[in-house]
């Protein structure tokens, strides 16, 4: 992270962080978990 200098390990290390999302986590529209992937350190795309 941007903070730490050090790739999260999990989604909730980012989204939980209140410095990146003061408003709370965002929430995919269709209540589908969003998923870091930890090869590219992106969100994992999903389809609906």
């Amino acid at each position: 992270m941007a903070n730490t200098g050090a790739w999260p390990a999990a989604i909730g290390d980012v989204t939980g962080d209140t410095d990146y999302f003061p408003d709370g986590a965002p929430v995919c529209p269709l209540g589908t978990a969003y998923v870091l992937d930890a090869g590219t350190h992106r969100v994992t795309a999903h389809v609906h």
